[in-house]
């Protein structure tokens, strides 16, 4: 994807070179997400929350856009994103309700790269 100045693997090409980039390239809107999901999760412990909702919300405040770039926030991350915040906090798993997705069918090389990525994140002071 070309928006601007910035280019972005094509998720349709490679949906797992779209997610490490989006991780590597802005860790912090998965902070952000996470850091939403945990708020709402506070407020009532045993609920559910909606991924998508939670993008929503991030869209409303960040003016849609990843900060530093052109590349909008859209609903590619989503269910990945569910995914990794049930990954870092399994005590959560039952928050989000989760259907088969493209992340369900990563190779194991692919999966591997993502959660390097991801890993980065976790092991970062960002908590």
């Amino acid at each position: 994807m070309t928006e601007g100045s910035v280019t972005a693997p094509k998720f349709e090409d490679s949906p797992a070179a779209y997610a490490v980039w989006v991780l590597e390239r802005h860790a912090d809107v998965y902070r952000e997400f996470r850091r939403l999901c945990d708020e709402r999760l506070r407020e009532n412990p045993s609920g559910h929350i909606g991924s998508k909702q939670i993008v929503e919300v991030m869209r409303w405040f960040s003016g849609s856009r990843m900060d530093g770039d052109l590349a909008k926030i859209n609903n590619n991350v989503t269910s990945l994103f569910a995914r990794l915040y049930v990954l870092e906090r399994p005590e959560h798993e039952d928050a989000f309700a989760t259907r088969r997705s493209v992340w369900d069918s990563l190779t194991p090389e692919e999966n591997e790269r993502l959660l390097l990525a991801f890993e980065r994140i976790r092991t970062r002071k960002w908590r």
